[in-house]
């Protein structure tokens, strides 16, 4: 053969030389460990496996054949590196599937994610590629790379705004755990997804960057969430649930609301450290959502029940296998059977700034994550200082700790009675 293929920073180039000249060109795909042989060369199974790969390679290496039988010599650089352009271009056109390529970026995400520890990111990415399978259905198009234009990607905004319900009604396959619309604080997280693949083919040269993506965004709105009172988180506490599932739910529901863990944090309890500091408890750790960013320690105080309830799964919820969805679907499910928390007074969510109720179910609207808000409002309720609940909680930004802080609907004259002293 006259051109092999080499790897270089876990990328795969085909590589041709004449007269001390050097051609190293890029195909695009990347290589692991898994791909090389004990001796250190690529595995002649996974060039043949690779489409791209195998069919640049075959194409460059029949007309330097064709070019020698000719010519009687190989030909010179140049000449093989437009053949090279001319063969990929060919080939992108035949291969130019945005699912296709999403497949390889995902695949490419799934190992940056292994080496930080952080799967439980790779969530918003499969979410994007099933909901772009469903936008390919609902229009009956296979889309292209050449579909990432300001018009397709506004038609596929607009298509996420759509009512699951009516979805469902024209076959879509959607998660069972899902109703109503999606809010435009995930369809931004949609867009973003878009954005970061749109990043990755410009960087591997197959699409340059669409500059209109960024302006792209849902109009954001204020999410408001739920919380419970300590009371609330008492008649939780307090109730025996008929079954062992259901107990473990209620426990694992009132360690988060005495902690503030996210279930990212919860799965991985066993990891955080214990420490035993006088006559106090506490974890201390990093947040798996934030260890690879900010990377701020977090210091929880442990109260009694959290102890107890620790102590009784052995430092460990085994929830490795389970999924934050059906987690909260099951938590629903079980309140309502149960009659718990049926109905509270709250804030109209179409009138935020006024002080109108509405009767509102919570246990329809109730998650894990509810849990936290429970710990923050209930921390900042009580008075205690902003800098401790952010420790406890690992925020750096009081504007991010302030979106789980929910203000009490009555107005009191309570706080500016400090300044009549």
């Amino acid at each position: 053969m006259y051109t092999k293929v080499i790897k270089h920073q876990n990328k795969c180039y085909i590589y041709y030389s004449k007269n001390g000249k050097i051609l190293r060109y890029p195909t695009g795909v990347e290589i692991s460990k898994q791909d090389f042989d004990e001796h250190g060369k690529i595995k002649q199974s996974f060039i043949k496996k690779d489409k791209i790969i195998s069919s640049l390679q075959k194409k460059i290496e029949d007309f330097i054949y064709d070019y020698v039988t000719k010519e009687g010599f190989r030909p010179e650089i140049e000449k093989v590196k437009n053949i090279f352009n001319e063969a990929e271009e060919a080939e992108r056109i035949t291969t130019d599937n945005f699912i296709k390529y999403f497949e390889k970026f995902y695949d490419y995400k799934t190992e940056e994610f292994k080496r930080k520890g952080s799967m439980f990111s790779l969530k918003d990415y499969k979410s994007f590629e099933n909901s772009t399978l469903n936008f390919q259905i609902y229009f009956d198009k296979e889309l292209t790379l050449s579909d990432i234009n300001e018009k397709t990607i506004k038609k596929y905004q607009d298509f996420l705004t759509l009512d699951h319900k009516s979805l469902r009604e024209k076959g879509l396959k959607l998660p069972e755990n899902t109703s109503g619309k999606l809010n435009p604080n995930t369809i931004n997280k949609r867009i973003q997804v878009l954005k970061t693949f749109c990043q990755w083919l410009d960087k591997e040269e197959y699409l340059k960057y669409p500059n209109f993506l960024n302006h792209f965004s849902a109009k954001k709105s204020r999410v408001i969430k739920d919380f419970l009172t300590l009371k609330q988180v008492k008649e939780i506490q307090n109730h025996d649930f008929k079954n062992e599932w259901q107990n473990t739910i209620r426990d694992i529901f009132i360690f988060s609301c005495h902690t503030g863990l996210r279930w990212s944090d919860l799965i991985r309890i066993k990891e955080i450290e214990i420490i035993e500091n006088k006559n106090i408890t506490y974890l201390k750790g990093y947040a798996h959502k934030t260890m690879n960013t900010s990377g701020k320690e977090i210091i929880i105080p442990l109260t009694k029940t959290a102890k107890k309830i620790l102590k009784k799964y052995d430092y460990d919820f085994n929830l490795k296998n389970s999924m934050n969805a059906m987690f909260n679907k099951d938590l629903k499910e079980m309140l309502q059977k149960e009659k718990i928390l049926a109905v509270i007074s709250k804030k109209d969510k179409t009138k935020p700034d006024t002080f109108v109720k509405e009767t509102m179910y919570i246990n329809d609207t109730i998650s894990i994550h509810t849990a936290r808000h429970t710990f923050v409002t209930n921390l900042v309720n009580s008075k205690a200082p902003l800098n401790v609940v952010m420790q406890m909680t690992g925020h750096t930004k009081l504007e991010t700790l302030s979106r789980y802080v929910h203000v009490p609907d009555e107005l009191t004259d309570e706080y500016v009675k400090i300044f009549e002293n």
